[in-house]
């Protein structure tokens, strides 16, 4: 499990198996769809070229607003996880060639050395090198199903809020054109380059002012 104030992932144990569902009990930053109120909830947002500046909500029946990005955030993700919104179960393609919904950790893997002795800040003469590898702990890494279809499972409460009414808000506002290039051309590449994690690139920087330059007039709420 891999939890920040965006969202929650899981992976590993049983969820290595695609045949199993996921246990209604792992998740944890949302209500089960199942059990959500029945009845809508009403939020705005408010975008900054296509930034979200403002959030008004209402809670235990009082009207509140936040425009600080960490209030907006979080009062998205109370909004989405009282809600039920946000969870996936995926499979994904990686980096390095295989499908996972995570790893599983065996003792039939070549052995690899722990990330201390990797990024170490000098090279060290052989002796010690030896010496010290043979004191740091290893992990053996290898997929537990031959055919590496390991999906994945994600919660994404708030972004999955800001995310779509930010979609709403380009079809009324960005040109045609200007949002057909951007989907066509930078959007998977954009999300790419950060998967794989070449977010200090010169491409994901190109990228990047691309994605600004087609937000200019997505203003509203």
């Amino acid at each position: 499990m891999d939890e920040n104030l965006a969202h929650c992932s899981y992976e590993a144990g049983i969820l290595e198996d695609p045949n199993t569902t996921p246990p209604a009990d792992m998740w944890k930053l949302t209500v089960d769809p199942k059990e959500a109120p029945d009845k809508e909830e009403l939020f705005t947002v408010e975008f900054k070229k296509g930034i979200p500046t403002k959030l008004q909500y209402t809670e235990d029946g009082k009207s509140k607003t936040v425009t600080d990005a960490v209030d907006i955030l979080t009062a998205a993700n109370t909004i989405g996880r009282r809600n039920g919104v946000g969870r996936i179960d995926i499979v994904e393609n990686r980096f390095i060639g295989i499908k996972s919904r995570g790893e599983t950790f065996t003792a039939t893997c070549p052995r690899i050395p722990h990330p201390k002795l990797l990024h170490r800040p000098a090279p060290l003469d052989h002796d010690t090198d030896q010496a010290l590898a043979s004191k740091m702990p290893t992990q053996r890494i290898i997929p537990k199903y031959t055919s590496n279809n390991n999906p994945r499972c994600y919660e994404t409460p708030g972004l999955t809020l800001l995310h779509l009414s930010h979609l709403d808000l380009e079809g009324l506002t960005m040109d045609r054109e200007v949002r057909s290039l951007r989907d066509a051309h930078v959007t998977l590449p954009y999300g790419r380059a950060l998967y794989n994690g070449h977010y200090f690139s010169p491409q994901r920087e190109y990228l990047h002012a691309s994605i600004v330059a087609s937000q200019k007039d997505v203003n509203g709420t």
